[in-house]
Parts: C-alpha cells; sequence; structure tokens
C-alpha cells in the first residue's frame, strides 16, 4: 500500500514488515499497551489465525447454571471445572508445614468438614488446595490471637493475685468444675469468658465459699448447703 495517508505493515508475501508495530495508530497501540502477545507473529495470516482461535475459547466459555437449571445442567458444569466424580477424595499436598500448620490438618474432624463443603460446593481439585491453604493459614493466626489474649488474660490474673496466684487458681478451677454444669461451662468457653479474670474472681469466691460449706455444687437456685467444711474432700479444696 502506498497511496498517501495509507502505511505498510506486510509485504506482498503477507509477511509482518519491520518495525510494523511503530506504525499502527496511537489508540491501537494504546490498546496493546506492554501485551507481549504480538512478539512472537512473524505474518498476517498467523495473527488471524491465533486471533480466530482465541475467539473460539471465549466462545467455549462454560456458562454457569442458575438456579433454574436441572440437576443435570449443574453435573455437567461441575464436570467440565474438573468437580470431583463420585467417589473421589481430594489429596492435599503441602510442603514445609509449621508445626502450628500441621496440628490444623491433622485434625481429622476439621479436614472432614471443610473437604465436605469443598466437594458439596463442587470446587475442583486444583483448587482446593489452595482454598484449604489459606484456611489453614487462617486458623493459625486465629489460634495465635486466642492464645496471645489468654496470656495477657493470666498475666493480668497474676498481677491481681501477686504470690496467691497458684492457690487461688486451684479454688478458682476446682469451683469452675464442680459448681457448674456442662451447659454453663461450655457456654463460657465458646464465648471465650472461661478464662476472663472476672470469671476467675468469680470462681475463686464460689471456691472459698464451698470451703467452708456454704454452697454446694448443683442447679442453680437449688440452695443446697451442707456443714462447714463439708466440700473439702470431694473437690480437693482445704480451708486454711
Amino acid at each position: 500500500m502506498s497511496e498517501e495517508g495509507s502505511f505498510d505493515v506486510v509485504d506482498n508475501t503477507g509477511a509482518l514488515t519491520e518495525g510494523w508495530m511503530d506504525k499502527a495508530p496511537d489508540d491501537v497501540k494504546e490498546a496493546i499497551g506492554d501485551s507481549k502477545y504480538f512478539d512472537s507473529q512473524k505474518d498476517f495470516w498467523g495473527v488471524v489465525k491465533s486471533a480466530a482461535g482465541l475467539s473460539k475459547k471465549i466462545g467455549e466459555k462454560p456458562q454457569i447454571p442458575t438456579n433454574e437449571s436441572t440437576d443435570e445442567e449443574w453435573a455437567e458444569h461441575l464436570t467440565k471445572i474438573g468437580a470431583l466424580k463420585e467417589g473421589e477424595e481430594y489429596k492435599h499436598e503441602f510442603k514445609d508445614l509449621s508445626d502450628d500448620q500441621r496440628a490444623v490438618i491433622e485434625n481429622k474432624e476439621n479436614m472432614d468438614t471443610i473437604n465436605g463443603m469443598l466437594k458439596d460446593s463442587g470446587v475442583p481439585a486444583r483448587l482446593a488446595s489452595r482454598f484449604v491453604q489459606e484456611w489453614m493459614n487462617k486458623v493459625v493466626e486465629q489460634n495465635k490471637a486466642a492464645d496471645e489474649a489468654l496470656q495477657k488474660r493470666v498475666d493480668a490474673q497474676k498481677e491481681a493475685w501477686g504470690d496467691n496466684f497458684a492457690e487461688n487458681t486451684k479454688v478458682s478451677d476446682g469451683a469452675y468444675k464442680s459448681f457448674l454444669n456442662d451447659d454453663q461451662r461450655s457456654f463460657l468457653e465458646e464465648v471465650g469468658l472461661a478464662d476472663h479474670p472476672v470469671m476467675k474472681s468469680i470462681m475463686l469466691e464460689v471456691g472459698n465459699r464451698i470451703k467452708t460449706g456454704r454452697v454446694l455444687p448443683g442447679e442453680p437456685g437449688s440452695g443446697n448447703n451442707q456443714e462447714e467444711g463439708g466440700m473439702a474432700e470431694m473437690l480437693g479444696i482445704t480451708a486454711d
């Protein structure tokens, strides 16, 4: 092409001419940007062929089923994206795990729950391990934060109780285990209050009352009492 205002990007054999990209309009250069896609292209027909192949792949992209899709359509979709088939299980492989990370994934109950959730959601095997890795790291972070928070509580309790920390802890723990029922303990542990300094102090007071027989473990509001020192042997707590 030699007419005024035109430019040559291919020769008479269809090969791209040297520096052809420099002759492209500014809007084309801007669209290409830093892409290296055209660096390997040598002729015009190669560009056409590559563009056609890319267009075909885009056209073949799986369509995600909707709420109106049938079970068969969902099953076909999950198969296309590489979801596990019936009877298959995920095989996660992790390298250089820390002790904390290994403790998380060696918890069979947790892993069965996570794998079951991933499988039911149709997550492909190639993505499942990545998800488990992220989940594992998150659990380690949460456990570390919980340990640090617990240590702060213990340090605060040590400061408050001073030299009596060991004895007070024994009394408080004894009361916690014996005075509260299973449901109450489970609730306190779930909401993170079982080791709170205020709860420790409350249980210390209860334990001191148990030592002198002023309160008997039982259902809340039972009003049980017994003679002085009657609970000491049962709880392994002796009055001073």
